[in-house]
């Protein structure tokens, strides 16, 4: 099923219109943590407010459960 729907002409016209990929020429860069950085073991926090303070992370949306979006927490 799988073969004949990406061989059909609908899937070859929508690979024809797609631009081609450029590859970028990307360097890698190895981050090395310093000795004064602060370890989330050391920390004594976890969960969001490690990932916020720790990983400078923001809470987009939070969720509960059964899925219903939770009010925000000032």
């Amino acid at each position: 099923m799988y073969q004949r729907l990406s061989n059909s002409p609908e899937a070859e016209a929508g690979r024809a219109k797609a631009p081609a990929r450029a590859v970028a020429a990307t360097t890698y860069v190895q981050d090395i943590p310093s000795a004064d950085d602060e370890t989330i073991e050391e920390s004594g926090v976890f969960g969001r407010a490690a990932v916020e303070r720790i990983l400078g992370g923001k809470l987009v949306e939070e969720r509960s459960l059964d899925g219903s979006p939770l009010p925000p927490r000032f």
